[in-house]
Parts: C-alpha cells; sequence; structure tokens
C-alpha cells in the first residue's frame, strides 16, 4: 500500500477510536470543580464580544491567567450557548487534532530504527497510546481543562516549526544535503512502485543525512536514519518566527509550557542532531538561540506566580516544607510511571499525603536509577535520555516545588509529558532484533485497545458532579476536600441534609476549612438562622483570612445586617476594603462598598468605588447611574462634574433602552449640573 494512504488510514483509525471513546461526553453537563473556569463565568457568559476579549486579557481565573482559553470558552458560548455537549466535542475535537498532530510530527522528526522499513507504524503506536491512555481523561472529559488540549494544540504546532526552522537552517548552511534528501523524496513518490525506497531513507538508498552531512549507503545500512522534513522556506528565521508565535499562544492557553525551550535543546540533541562534535561551544549556541524563548518562560512564569498569590492559591513554606515537598515530589514521579503502566483508581484529585520514609526512598532509587541509565546510554541510546528528560522536564512547573493547592498531582498533568515516556518506551522495542521488536509492537498495540477500553470506563465518572465525587471518595483515602466536593455536588442537586453532613465531615477533619464553613453558613441562612450564620462566616474569615472569598462573604452579610445596625455596615466596610485589596477587579463587591459608603455620606469615597466598579465591569447599570447621580448632585463642588455624570448616566440609559424612570431622571440631573 503506498505510504500516503497508509498515513491516512492510520488518522482515519485514531480519530475514530478516540470520538468512540469520548463520543458519551455530548450529553454530560458541566462538574463543579473549578467552577469559575465554565463557560457561565460572567466575563464570558455573553459570548466572544469585545467585551470578553477585554475581560479575558485583564482577569485571572482560578487564580491563573490564560486568555486564550477563557476566549475559546466564549467562542462555544457564542455558538452553543447552554448546549453543555457542544463544550465538551470541542475538548473532544482537540485532542483528536492533538493525536494527529503527534503523529505527522513523530512520522516527520523520528529516527527509522535499524532493519526497519519505515517509522510509519512505531509512530502510529505512539500517537495511539498517548491519545487513547486513561490518564488523558481528565484532560478531555472535563470543560474545565480546555487548558490542557488547547495548550497542547498549540505545544505540538511549536514544535513542528522548530523543526522546519532547524531543517532550513540545515538546508541552507549544507545544500548537498538538500539535494540528497530531494533525491530521497522522489524515491518516496515511487513508493508504491518500488518499495525497496522509503521516506526515511532506506538500506539501498544511495545516501541519507545526518547532522547536515550526505553520508554513504553503506554507512547508513548500519546506523538509526533521521526522517527530515524538507523545507521550501529560502528563509529559516520565517520558521523560527512563526515557532515563537506558536509559543506565545501556548503560553496564554496555559503557562505550564514554561519549560518548553529546555525540550527544544533536547530534540536539538536528538533527533535533529544539531550538536557538533565541539560541544560546549555547540550547546552555548543553541541556547542563545532559544534566548527569546526563555524570556518568554520566565515573564509568564512571574505572571503566574503571582496571580496565584494573588487568589491565596501558592502554599507557604511554613505550611508545608520544601523537604516535605520534594518528598511528594519525587514519590508523584513513581506514581506517574505506575498509572501509566497499570492506570487504576484513576480520581480527579489526589489528596496531598505525607509519605513514609520507605515509600520516598523507593522512588527516589527509581528516579535515580532511570536517569542515571539515560545518562549512561546518552550516546547509544538517545532516545531514553530525550524520552526520560521529556516527562521529567515537562512535569517540573506542577510536580509540587511550588505548591499549588494541596493536591499530590493529578493526571491531567501527564497530558504532555507522557509523549517523552511513551517515546522512550516504543523506539527501545524498536531497538531489539527485528522479529522481537515485532512483537513487542504488536503486544503495544493491543494494549492501546484495551487501554481504549479502560478510557471508555473511566469517562463514565465524569457524567455528573455526585458520580464524579463518589468515584473520588472511592478510590482515594478519606480526606477534606473529597468531602467538601461531595457536599457542593449534593447542594446542587438541593439534598441539603446529605450536603451538610458532608461539610461537616470535612471539617471535622480539617478544621479550617473555610469553604466549608462558608457552605454552611449558606445553608443555615437560608433556614433564617442568622446568629449561626454569622458564626460560620466569622469562622470562614478566622481560618483563611487572606482568603477573598470569605472576606467578601462575611463583608455581604454584614452589609445586609448593616440596614438595620450601623457597627455592622462599619465593620462591612472594611471586610469589603480587605477583600478588595487583592481583587479590585470584583465590580459587584466595589458597587456594594459604594453604597455602603454613600449611606454613611462618604461621598467622595462612593465615588471612588463606583468608579472602580465601572472600570471593572462598563455594563453595570446600577453602578453607573449611582456614579451618574454622584457627580451630578452633591453639595460639595469639588466633587461634582456634569460632563462625567452626563456620559455615566447616557450610558446607562442606553443599556436600558431608555426605559428605565430614575435611570432618565438621573440623566435629567446630569443636564442639569
Amino acid at each position: 500500500m503506498n505510504r500516503f494512504f497508509q498515513r491516512a488510514l492510520i488518522a482515519v483509525l485514531l480519530a475514530a477510536v478516540i470520538a468512540a471513546v469520548y463520543l458519551p461526553v455530548s450529553h454530560y453537563g458541566f462538574v463543579i470543580i473549578a467552577d469559575s473556569e465554565h463557560p457561565g463565568n460572567a466575563g464570558i457568559a455573553s459570548g466572544l464580544t469585545w467585551a470578553s476579549v477585554r475581560w479575558a486579557f485583564t482577569h485571572t481565573v482560578a487564580g491563573n491567567w490564560y486568555p486564550l482559553t477563557m476566549l475559546s470558552h466564549a467562542a462555544d458560548q457564542q455558538f452553543f450557548g447552554s448546549n453543555h455537549g457542544g463544550h465538551h466535542l470541542t475538548n473532544v475535537v482537540l485532542h483528536i487534532a492533538n493525536t494527529l498532530l503527534l503523529f505527522s510530527l513523530l512520522w516527520r522528526l523520528l529516527p527509522q530504527s535499524r532493519g526497519w522499513a519505515s517509522n510509519l507504524w512505531p509512530c502510529a503506536i505512539i500517537a495511539a497510546l498517548f491519545g487513547l491512555h486513561p490518564l488523558r481523561v481528565e484532560s478531555v472529559a472535563w470543560i474545565s481543562e480546555r487548558k490542557d488540549v488547547l495548550s497542547g494544540f498549540f505545544f505540538l504546532l511549536t514544535l513542528w516549526a522548530y523543526v522546519r526552522y532547524a531543517h532550513a537552517r540545515r538546508d541552507r548552511e549544507h545544500p548537498t544535503s538538500l539535494q540528497a534528501q530531494t533525491a530521497l523524496n522522489i524515491r518516496e513518490n515511487q513508493s508504491a512502485v518500488a518499495p525497496a525506497v522509503t521516506f526515511a531513507g532506506s538500506q539501498t538508498a544511495t545516501a541519507t543525512v545526518e547532522a547536515g552531512v550526505p553520508r554513504s549507503a553503506t554507512v547508513a545500512a548500519t546506523e538509526p536514519q533521521f526522517v527530515a522534513i524538507t523545507s521550501t522556506c529560502s528563509n529559516p528565521w520565517k520558521w523560527y518566527s512563526l515557532a515563537l508565535v506558536l509559543f506565545v499562544l501556548g503560553l496564554l492557553s496555559k503557562p505550564m509550557l514554561v519549560t518548553l525551550p529546555c525540550l527544544l535543546l533536547l530534540i536539538d540533541f536528538w533527533p535533529l542532531d544539531r550538536v557538533s562534535k565541539d560541544g560546549v561551544r555547540s550547546w552555548r549556541g543553541l541556547a542563545l538561540e532559544k534566548a527569546p524563548f526563555f524570556l518568554l518562560s520566565i515573564v509568564f512564569s512571574v505572571i503566574t506566580f503571582f496571580s496565584q498569590k494573588k487568589d491565596s492559591l501558592v502554599i507557604s513554606f511554613d505550611m508545608l516544607p520544601l523537604k516535605t515537598r520534594l518528598a511528594n515530589a519525587i514519590v508523584s514521579y513513581a506514581r506517574y510511571i505506575g498509572k501509566t503502566l497499570w492506570p487504576d483508581s484513576l480520581a480527579a484529585y489526589y489528596p496531598f499525603e505525607k509519605w513514609q520514609t520507605s515509600q520516598v526512598i523507593v522512588a527516589a532509587l527509581l528516579f535515580a536509577g532511570i536517569s542515571a541509565v539515560a545518562v549512561w546510554m546518552v550516546r547509544r541510546r538517545p532516545w531514553i535520555f530525550v524520552g526520560w528528560f521529556w516527562f521529567v522536564g515537562l512535569l517540573v512547573p506542577v510536580i509540587g516545588i511550588s505548591q499549588v493547592a494541596m493536591q499530590s498531582m493529578a493526571d491531567r498533568f501527564s497530558y504532555l509529558p507522557h509523549i517523552g515516556l511513551f517515546i522512550f518506551l516504543v523506539w527501545s522495542f524498536c531497538e531489539l532484533p527485528l522479529r522481537q521488536a515485532k512483537i513487542a509492537l504488536t503486544a503495544l498495540g493491543a494494549a492501546a485497545v484495551v487501554l481504549a477500553g479502560v478510557s471508555a470506563h473511566q469517562v463514565r465518572f465524569w457524567q455528573d458532579s455526585e458520580t464524579l465525587f463518589e468515584h473520588i471518595v472511592a478510590v482515594t483515602p478519606e480526606n477534606d476536600i473529597t468531602e467538601y466536593y461531595t457536599g457542593l455536588a449534593l447542594l446542587e442537586k438541593k439534598e441539603v441534609t446529605r450536603a451538610r453532613y458532608h461539610f461537616e465531615r470535612a471539617l471535622k477533619m480539617n478544621p479550617n476549612y473555610s469553604g466549608a464553613y462558608l457552605r454552611l453558613g449558606d445553608i443555615v441562612l437560608a433556614e433564617g438562622r442568622v446568629a449561626e450564620a454569622e458564626q460560620d462566616y466569622r469562622a470562614a474569615v478566622r481560618a483563611e483570612p487572606s482568603a477573598t472569598v470569605c472576606q467578601l462573604k462575611l463583608a455581604q452579610f454584614l452589609a445586609k445586617k448593616g440596614a438595620m445596625d450601623k457597627a455592622s455596615g462599619d465593620e462591612a466596610i472594611e471586610h469589603f476594603r480587605i477583600a478588595l485589596r487583592n481583587r479590585p477587579e470584583i465590580a459587584s463587591a466595589q458597587y456594594q462598598l459604594g453604597q455602603l459608603l454613600n449611606d454613611r455620606h462618604d461621598v467622595a469615597g462612593a465615588i471612588v468605588a463606583f468608579e472602580a466598579a465601572v472600570r471593572a465591569k462598563p455594563d453595570l447599570i446600577d453602578a453607573l447611574n449611582d456614579l451618574a447621580w454622584a457627580l451630578a448632585t452633591q453639595s460639595d463642588a469639588k466633587l461634582r462634574n456634569g460632563k462625567e455624570a452626563v456620559e455615566m448616566a447616557t450610558r446607562a440609559a442606553d443599556l436600558t433602552h431608555r426605559s428605565a424612570p430614575n435611570i432618565l431622571d438621573t440623566l435629567a440631573a446630569a443636564y442639569a449640573e
């Protein structure tokens, strides 16, 4: 069969099997984890508009800044609205695209192993293992993990563009290699007639390309040969610029890609073979070549750190010492390997655990042993070195040294690192004697089919919040966070009594769980037990005084109480100010603060708060109206501003189609001023 049709057939089969595994998600709804990232988020609820674009680039979500991901949700909201299936299917389509991109990239990039006529089927096995492994389910079935599949898409495109750049430079610096590759490509087009000649350069080829220098067929017959992407671009820096742009798009989708420049250096070594004999000088030049990539990584790392710290998500070293973090990181690497080989008891949340010394030692020996073998075999088996450190390096940002929230690991974190492990595994099998290698690859192909079945089973746990958290509770040790989220799932279904039970269990396990206090406060407040609600809200603030949500919840409670109690209103103002110190972009809170200040005749303070509310949300009608009234009617001439009052009132009137009498009154007062 012609190679083109083989590739097309493999691509169709991969897409069809992945689609079959994930098709049920089209009937699933949202789950409540990280619900701030759902398409119902106020900033993108209106769909893809200039307002949502501005919001995406000026707001953080769940402690992270990934505007491109939020805009993808806004686009889904534009096209699918509240149809959850459409949002889910976007994730599925992106994952299929990533699997096919990976297959195409590997086929063009990785070497042809000794004795093999082509690298086609080994690359297909890697793509199948990546696309069908159960560790992918969380990234695909969870709408909020759009950032995984979207950043993965730009990650693979970045690698593709970078490889084009590397080969374009080689072709420019060594024109004879381009002629040799052209001859090989001509033979590839004739493969249906003369199958002995392959794209990768078979043992009968007269020349091959390695390190940019043509080599004889005699040498090529005894060493692995490299597939080259022949560039038609005369200027390699166009491909470099494209890779840089795609890298930025990937970082705007998820900042976990910050270690990609290190991966580019790895593939420079193998399989691009760009490291010359003068290794030190060559590495220095290759590192300097990546300087813009490293600079972007530093910028996005800083943005991410401060975004997460602003939302009180970064765990302090006082709370979680470095020694404990390192132990968890080492054990997590071992657990990722274990779940790769035996994907059992997968969960959307793995609680942070204090590991026994023996467990840490075993994990450390495994990590050190594989690393030592990878370094020892770096010249003879470079794919072990590159594959292993691809896996290790891409996990570094999320391995827990900088701990965010109290999770020990996550299936979704393995989305891109997993590729390195599969390259390591498959190419090691390919270097076995040919007969054994084919048996091993056949077994891996069968394993991919089995993994597809396991993934299909795992997908079912994502059908709704209650099913998901019942599964988490079943497969993980008892912990406060799963109890809390189980309570949330039940609260969503109006099963208040059962929800209360789980929130109380969460507090028994962790007396400082602020979220559980807040939810219990909401429950008793709905039952009319105001005093108990206040106790719960105050307990939440004591448990986590730096948490914006705790300060805000208590402030809103006290603001309502302050209508009859001046002291409560004054205290509410203080809690609003604490909450807004870290999150000044919360428009509703700024507006509520302005109302409280206005009621206490602090007009200057009220104007400042109303202006902040309007800046955060330009279409907040009540804030526009109250700001315009304050600017138009104050007795203090220093505070009056008729021109701005008319502007604010006109905007509010237009938003209400000039049908709200109170806003028309404000507009009249503004014109009078």
